[in-house]
């Protein structure tokens, strides 16, 4: 934690002052590396500071008061401080007294000076009577260290004599390329499918636990007393189809590695001087060769041909800054370089250009697409609007996901596991067909969970028995997730009948199964380029998109086309979800009981949009695809919750959930969630006992007098 010393006195006033005659850094040392003095060595921190406050509001705050000699003002989304930095230490004694005077909605600013980072290239002579911390790079919590390597040693000396081995400073941490990209490669696959549904249930039954807390919310039937009753029947995990080379888009960052070499890969760890250390990404087991030859070749010609440098964060020096590869089932190609142009004119652009183009001319894999982005921002990660203009070949490649083709763009958001989207899709397509006599049946059958032990152990885990020796790799195999979707109402049937016989007319006299002839509308809310909505379209299906990205429109439009989609059936409408969907209901109309799919960023989704889709009553079905199981923990239970913000408001019915793994050898899972209106499970019942009652009726009439 950065410690601070206060300036608001004049005590340490003079402090500060007396630092001007005695420089930061040693005019010797500023001779041997002056690149090493970066924005934090004339650095102040601001507190009391509106945490609604952007750092461009701070920024033109600052400016009106009169000061204008700061370098770059830092500040994140709710922080109550900032960080202003400036180009001398005279710049930063002057902006300190002006700083002092100012006053933001009525509060003073509190003024202290930032903590500087530990110089990497002023080495930190210990005492003799100071004990020396030799530290070996850390391993990861979840595997064992090899004797002698991982662990921590500590060794009591006076001096640097006889020290073989580096000593790294603290704040300097590095991972190997395998453990920052493929944290459990080296678990078996079959027990991360074993973690990975404890998680996936650990979620169901915390939803479930909240629940039953929501004093508003009547708890249903099917969830019981137990502290650990999931919120609804849990299909299981579905292992991806390919656990290795499935990743489809890479991002390399361009920087340099531990031995201060130009390199092309991923980023492994942070300098003392707060520079990120780059490794080759040979040992990622998640990305195919052909991107691998691709950045390391990269290397090569920025190490030993090319006149321009890699990108160095700290000192905002360098020009090549990010390599993004996009690759097709079909190996298409895309490369999509991003540079820094600061201080770059438009002819060494253009020769940038061309020799980049030369270099590609070399790698023997033909590309299909070559893009040149700009980014002459300080952050570490390139933006996701930066704005790429065609180098060579075409603006775009196609992919294909369940028979239909999709145009990718660098900026397009598009499943990085291809197969495991084809699966999430089919899952997902399997809630929105589901028939409510199916939903009802399952949660009778999780009510009534004791007349089944394996149900027991998926819908109500009270201990690690299911995951110590119970369940093994072939149950996983053969089951995924032991009792599947189609045979909870068969199971529930015979049951409660007595025999299979009693089951199959039951089913009959339900609900019809759907057939491509019957028209759905599915309102894909989150839409992107339409990738779920276009491959979950069936013959006659009606689709609305709604997307609130200007691009992402444009290209959904052209994906419809690409997959013939009549336009009287298709509509895509740019803006907030809130509003969007009015608009649709009022020019494209709903139809019947419209179906609403549901694929938020991580972050989740926004309360507006939960409202609307709450108040929206035409919509009797949601599906809702999580990559992050926390938002998709928060936004259930609001939209569950009888009341929403304090109000009463029309709330949905949480009644089945599914996973799937996307992300093998990572701590990441998709979640599937099957949300309904109270009125459908209501009519479903009301169907039942009259159905019932019918049936004693003819009992009766058929008995002799």
């Amino acid at each position: 934690m950065s410690q601070t010393t206060e300036l608001g006195s004049d005590a340490v006033s003079s402090e500060v002052q007396s630092e001007t005659t005695q420089p930061l850094i040693s005019d010797q040392h500023q001779g041997e590396n002056k690149s090493a003095v970066g924005h934090h060595d004339f650095e102040l921190k601001l507190d009391q500071v509106p945490p609604y406050f952007s750092g461009q509001n701070m920024e033109d705050f600052v400016r009106e008061q009169g000061l204008t000699t700061f370098r770059r003002i830092r500040k994140a989304p709710r922080w109550k401080y900032c960080f202003i930095s400036f180009e001398s230490e005279a710049d930063m004694v002057d902006g300190l007294q002006k700083l002092k005077e100012m006053t933001v909605k009525g509060r003073q600013l509190k003024v202290s000076r930032a903590k500087q980072p530990k110089d990497k290239h002023t080495p930190q002579i210990p005492k003799a009577s100071e004990k020396i911390t030799k530290v070996k790079r850390d391993s990861p919590d979840n595997e064992q260290p090899d004797e002698g390597q991982g662990k921590e040693i500590r060794v009591e000396e006076t001096g640097l004599d006889n020290d073989d081995d580096e000593l790294i400073p603290t704040s300097e941490t590095t991972k190997t390329v395998l453990e920052a990209t493929a944290p459990n490669f080296g678990t078996p696959y079959e027990r991360q499918l074993i973690q990975k549904r404890r998680v996936a249930i650990k979620s169901i039954q915390k939803i479930g636990r909240l629940l039953k807390q929501n004093k508003a919310t009547p708890t249903p039937f099917w969830i019981d007393s137990h502290n650990k009753s999931p919120a609804c029947p849990f299909e299981g995990l579905f292992p991806s189809p390919v656990t290795e080379k499935y990743r489809n888009k890479i991002k390399f960052t361009i920087g340099y590695d531990i031995g201060n070499n130009p390199c092309v890969g991923f980023c492994v760890g942070r300098r003392a001087d707060r520079g990120l250390i780059i490794a080759k990404p040979d040992d990622c087991p998640l990305i195919p060769q052909l991107s691998i030859d691709l950045a390391n070749g990269l290397t090569e010609w920025i190490k030993t041909s090319s006149p321009w440098k890699a990108y160095e964060m700290v000192s905002h020096t360098g020009f090549f800054r990010e390599l993004m590869v996009r690759v097709s089932r079909k190996d298409e190609l895309m490369v999509c370089c991003v540079v820094c142009s600061t201080n770059t004119t438009p002819e060494e652009m253009l020769d940038a250009k061309s020799q980049f183009l030369q270099f590609l001319h070399t790698f023997p894999h033909p590309y299909h697409s070559v893009m040149w982005g700009i980014n002459n921002g300080f952050s570490t990660g390139v933006d996701c609007d930066v704005e790429y203009g065609l180098l060579e070949g075409q603006d775009s490649i196609t992919e294909t996901l369940l028979g239909k083709s999709f145009r990718i763009s660098p900026n397009s958001f598009f499943q990085v596991n291809t197969l495991g989207a084809e699966l999430l899709f089919t899952k997902v397509n399997d809630f929105l067909s589901l028939p409510i006599s199916a939903i009802y049946d399952g949660l009778k059958f999780k009510a009534d969970r004791k007349n089944n032990l394996r149900f027991e152990i998926l819908y109500n885990t009270t201990t690690d028995d299911a995951y110590n020796g119970s369940v093994t790799a072939q149950d996983l195999e053969n089951e995924r997730g032991f009792v599947a979707a189609s045979k909870i109402p068969k199971l529930w049937e015979e049951r409660k009948e007595g025999d299979a016989e009693g089951a199959g007319e039951k089913e009959e006299e339900g609900e019809k199964e759907e057939t491509d002839d019957e028209q759905r509308t599915l309102l894909d809310v989150c839409c992107g380029t339409g990738t779920i909505g276009i491959c979950l379209r069936k013959k006659n299906d009606r689709l609305i998109g709604l997307e609130l990205e200007p691009s992402a429109v444009q290209n959904a439009f052209e994906n419809a086309a690409l997959n013939a989609i009549p336009k009287e059936l298709h509509m895509f409408y740019q803006g907030k979800a809130e509003d969007t969907i009015a608009k649709a209901i009022s020019e494209f109309g709903l139809g019947n009981s419209p179906l609403a799919i549901v694929d938020p960023p991580r972050s989740g989704l926004h309360m507006s949009i939960i409202e609307t889709l709450r108040k929206t009553t035409q919509i009797t079905r949601l599906v809702y695809v999580s990559c992050n199981h926390d938002s998709f923990e928060r936004d259930t239970i609001r939209l569950i919750s009888a009341r929403f913000q304090g109000k009463k408001c029309p709330n949905f019915v949480f009644v089945r959930a599914a996973s799937v793994d996307m992300f093998p050898h990572t701590d990441h899972l998709e979640m599937i969630g099957l949300f309904v209106r109270e009125s459908e499970l209501t009519k479903e019942e009301e169907r039942r006992q009259a159905i019932e009652q019918i049936e004693q009726r003819t009992e009766k009439s058929d008995i002799p007098e």
